[in-house]
């Protein structure tokens, strides 16, 4: 299969699908807080200070407690990285781990316009069925998109929130299909508006260690002797002491792999 050389742009939308769109876009636009933030930098070895049982990030109780999540609402782009020019590529976005009933949400990606050229976007299932917003940019490579549902089920079921088509013009450099920084932001909300807080993972990324992960292990890092909550064990105890300290980091340092690229390996 081929693509022809047309963009397709969205509708715009008036009326209750407007109202819609403005309710999705608003809310929580003023309160949004993205649940694991990334490091400016790595630590290195010799400025973690491992005698630190009150870790000041861990907060009252248990170190670690509450400070990392024991499992956030994924927003995944998954897509087969093996494709030649004149190929269409389809990537999804895929909703996984909800903790409570999703009623729709919206997502601001970009993606290489030397690989690439946005043939179209297509909504999923239920509550990710009805398109209120649609908006690319093909020469900044940008895409806006929000779906929703005027009658969401009563499920946390996983689902797909989209697809999108694309036809290949170049193989030269490293594609790339990824979430952007916006506002407002990325995100899911529930049948009533609430935001759900979620977790973005880029195309090909998924099991990248990199510059969040390490922000997790330094929230998790209260020294030896010093046990830490259940998720940062699960997380970064890899000897099974109970706490996370200078043996983990060195097991974590020979872990990282920093984000790799979306390759094709077939």
């Amino acid at each position: 299969m081929r693509f022809d050389d047309t963009v397709r742009r969205g509708p715009t939308w008036s009326g209750p699908i407007a109202i819609c769109l403005g309710l999705v876009l608003a809310i929580g636009s003023s309160a949004w807080a993205r649940a694991d933030g990334q490091l400016n930098g790595a630590t290195p070895k010799d400025e973690l200070v491992e005698d630190r049982p009150n870790n000041p990030m861990a907060g009252a109780g248990q170190c670690g407690e509450g400070v990392v999540p024991e499992e956030l609402t994924k927003l995944t782009l998954n897509g087969d990285p093996c494709f030649g020019v004149g190929q269409v590529v389809s990537i999804t976005v895929d909703v996984t781990g909800l903790t409570q009933v999703a009623g729709g949400g919206q997502f601001f990606l970009e993606y290489d316009t030397e690989t690439f050229l946005f043939l179209s976007i297509a909504p999923g299932v239920s509550p990710f069925e009805i398109p209120f917003f649609i908006e690319v940019d093909p020469d900044l490579g940008h895409i806006d998109y929000a779906v929703g549902s005027f009658d969401p089920p009563d499920t946390m079921d996983d689902a797909l929130m989209a697809t999108i088509t694309f036809g290949v013009i170049g193989t030269g450099g490293v594609p790339f299909v990824r979430f952007r920084d916006h506002f407002p932001p990325t995100k899911l909300i529930g049948p009533n508006g609430e935001t759900i807080i979620i977790e973005t993972v880029d195309l090909g990324t998924a099991d990248d260690v990199d510059l969040t992960d390490a922000a997790k292990f330094q929230r998790c890092f209260c020294g030896e002797g010093t046990v830490v909550s259940p998720v940062c064990q699960d997380l970064f105890d890899t000897d099974g002491d109970g706490d996370v300290d200078l043996t983990d980091h060195e097991a974590f340092a020979q872990s990282m792999t920093g984000i790799t690229d979306w390759v094709c390996e077939g």
